[in-house]
């Protein structure tokens, strides 16, 4: 084992201190300093080894105050890159879901759905490119009102420099970058895609997605820097509400006396599932993603609860897929009303979710099921890994607390979850309250990661 020098405490300091920077997005030396429980001298140093490596800045604030605050070092600290913008993409079998949020998943302009072709891996490209050239243009036009409205006295700032909110939210963006840096050109701007099935992250490759027509490998990273000339990063989507999930949680807020501090010094284990068209989960483990050598992780939605079942789009049978997934639903649905003639014509999803809340006993029973059989993947999932906060997204939440309740009726058996646990550590499952928005952003939390990581914030 490694042992702990001064030049790998000075890094570990280093890296501590862009990862609550990151949380903070901006604060003063002394704020910092009292979160990571050092002296305000030592802090400073490490502050100005990361400005001159231009991966900070400090910012004076005693010119808007027109005073020096007591007790409070001068100056606020941020990243170099604060300034840049992330396409946030989520590729979807029928759509793109997109966001544009800054580097710190702040949603500038809110989701975006557009219709999108999967008969090709061509096809997708296409699209792709057509979304990013939109937002381009969009950025383009802002850029040109913040200038002209800055050449006109007309954008005003607060005294903390944030943009006033009479404008557009991307315009009023443009003008607060402006205003930090008289210099800058254009933002720097990046994408960040989210896609489901198996991905590897590191070479920016999608595997296999069970749910399109080709089951070939699509280099989509390598592919669209080349279409586009900006930089690409892609995960799979529940990676992208996890992260979306765990930078919530670190910058939630508690007030202790008159302080306003962060509420999770650490976080603990959990884990988010998706109940959707497919079901997929990811996991947070010792505050990172945990994603397997091979990329595979997660793939609850392929768990094998019937040997003997139908036949599952990853080519096995009896997948939690074909039993629990919005289309597995209807076509029960479906075939259950038709049995008794009471199905609509073009039944939909959203109706399905209609007659289950006001009490359908036939919808209620299929649902149920399906419900029963999320469950007990829960179950096993718990005494595989021992995870026992979980967060559900996707469609199949509309369904409210009665189908979490069937849910959570295999997972209270658990031998292993004693009663006489601590709150902390006793099973909760809940649904997710973060908007569709701020879960697409979540996958700009990519680029979030390697600010905070300083090999790569420093390149």
């Amino acid at each position: 084992m490694l042992g702990m020098n001064n030049e790998r405490m000075a890094l570990y300091n280093k890296r501590l201190l862009l990862f609550n920077l990151f949380r903070l997005k901006e604060a003063h030396i002394s704020e910092l300093a009292s979160l990571m429980g050092m002296s305000v001298t030592a802090l400073s140093k490490i502050v100005r080894d990361l400005e001159s490596s231009h991966v900070i800045e400090i910012v004076d604030d005693t010119a808007q105050s027109g005073l020096k605050k007591r007790g409070r070092q001068a100056g606020i600290v941020r990243f170099c890159r604060s300034r840049g913008l992330v396409i946030c993409v989520d590729v979807r079998p029928q759509a793109l879901h997109s966001v544009l949020c800054d580097v710190f998943g702040q949603v500038i302009l809110p989701e975006r759905i557009t219709p999108v072709s999967m008969v090709s891996q061509e096809a997708l490209l296409s699209d792709l490119e057509r979304e990013i050239k939109w937002y381009r243009s969009q950025l383009q036009t802002a850029l040109a009102q913040a200038r002209q409205q800055t050449s006109a006295g007309a954008a005003e700032t607060t005294a903390t420099g944030e943009p006033s909110v009479e404008v557009e939210p991307l315009v009023r963006w443009c003008s607060w970058a402006l205003s930090t840096d008289a210099s800058l050109k254009e933002p720097r701007l990046m994408v960040a895609l989210a896609l489901h099935g198996q991905v590897d992250s590191e070479k920016g490759v999608s595997l296999f997605m069970p749910q399109v027509r080709w089951h070939k490998p699509l280099y989509v990273k390598y592919l669209l820097e080349q279409r586009t000339g900006l930089e690409v990063e892609i995960d799979n989507d529940c990676v992208m509400r996890t992260l979306a999930q765990k930078w919530f949680l670190l910058r939630q807020t508690e007030h202790i006396g008159s302080e306003m501090v962060l509420k999770n010094s650490k976080l603990q284990d959990f884990c988010v599932i998706n109940l959707d068209y497919g079901i997929g989960s990811s996991f947070i483990i010792n505050q990172e993603i945990y994603r397997g050598s091979l990329f595979g992780s997660g793939q609850i939605g392929h768990t094998i609860l019937d040997p003997h079942g139908l036949l599952c789009s990853c080519g096995r049978h009896g997948c939690l897929e074909t039993m629990a997934s919005v289309s597995s639903i209807m076509r029960r649905v479906t075939s259950s009303l038709s049995a008794i003639d009471r199905c609509p014509e073009d039944l939909s999803f959203a109706q399905v979710v209609d007659m289950y809340l006001a009490g359908d006993e036939v919808v209620r029973s299929q649902v149920n099921r399906s419900a029963r059989s999320i469950g007990l993947a829960i179950y096993n999932f718990l005494n595989v890994l021992n995870i026992n906060h979980i967060y559900l997204y996707g469609a199949l939440c509309a369904l409210g607390n009665d189908f979490l309740e069937q849910i959570m009726r295999p997972v209270l058996v658990n031998p292993f979850d004693a009663q006489q646990q601590v709150k902390d550590l006793a099973t909760f499952i809940e649904f997710g309250s973060l908007s569709p928005s701020e879960q697409i952003a979540g996958i700009s939390y990519l680029y979030g990661e390697r600010f905070t990581n300083l090999q790569e914030v420093s390149q």
